[in-house]
C-alpha cells in the first residue's frame, strides 16, 4: 500500500510545477465548461483579490466583421516568478456557439496559437519564452485576433491565467480567469 501511495505521488509530482511552461494543454480556458489552470494548479481559491488578469484592446462598442484587432492579456500579482495563460475566441450564441471565432496569431515569440484535436477550438498559450515574467508583479502578452465574417454575432473569449511561484509544484500558484463579450457591430 505504501509503495501504490509512492507511485502516485511521483505521478502527481511529474505532471505539475515546470510540466506546462511551454503552454498548458488545450482546452482550459474555463469557458464552455472546460477546465481553467486551477484543474492542475489548486493550491489557493480562483481569482484571489491580490492580484488580476485583465483582457484590453477590446472594442466595447461591438467588432467589425474581418477586422484584426490586438488583445492584450495582463496578469498582476506581487511575487510572481514564473506565469502561463491560454485564451480562446468562440462564438457565444446560436447553431455555432461554442465553435472557433474568427482566428489568432502571435504577434511576438512568447505566444504560440495551436489548434485542438478535439474541437478544432484555436488556442493562445504563453510559450517557454512567455513562461518568464518581465518583473516580479506582472506579465502582458499579446495576440492578433481577425473578428468572423459578418452576420456572426457576439464573441465570447475566455482566458485563464496562472501566476506561478516556480517551485516545480501545483502549490502556492494563483488562478485567475475572465471573459469577454464583444458583440457585432
Amino acid at each position: 500500500m505504501i509503495a501504490l501511495g509512492t507511485v502516485a505521488l511521483a505521478v502527481v509530482l511529474s505532471t505539475s510545477g515546470d510540466a506546462y511552461v511551454e503552454g498548458p494543454p488545450p482546452a482550459a480556458t474555463g469557458g464552455f465548461g472546460e477546465e481553467t489552470c486551477a484543474q492542475c494548479h489548486f493550491d489557493g481559491p480562483v481569482n484571489d483579490p491580490a492580484g488580476s488578469l485583465i483582457l484590453s484592446g477590446i472594442p466595447e462598442d461591438g467588432y467589425v466583421p474581418a477586422r484584426e484587432y490586438r488583445i492584450d492579456i495582463l496578469l498582476s500579482r506581487q511575487g510572481l516568478r514564473r506565469v502561463g495563460f491560454e485564451l480562446a475566441a468562440r462564438f457565444a450564441e446560436g447553431p455555432d456557439a461554442g465553435a472557433q471565432a474568427g482566428s489568432m496569431a502571435a504577434i511576438d515569440g512568447s505566444v504560440d496559437v495551436v489548434r485542438s484535436d478535439t474541437n478544432s477550438i484555436q488556442y493562445a498559450r504563453q510559450n517557454l519564452s512567455g513562461s518568464m515574467p518581465a518583473s516580479n508583479d506582472s506579465m502582458i502578452w499579446s495576440i492578433q485576433w481577425q473578428a468572423p465574417a459578418a452576420g456572426s454575432g457576439p464573441i465570447l473569449l475566455h482566458v485563464a491565467a496562472n501566476a506561478a511561484n516556480d517551485d516545480a509544484s501545483e502549490l502556492g500558484d494563483w488562478i485567475y480567469a475572465t471573459e469577454a463579450r464583444i458583440p457585432e457591430r
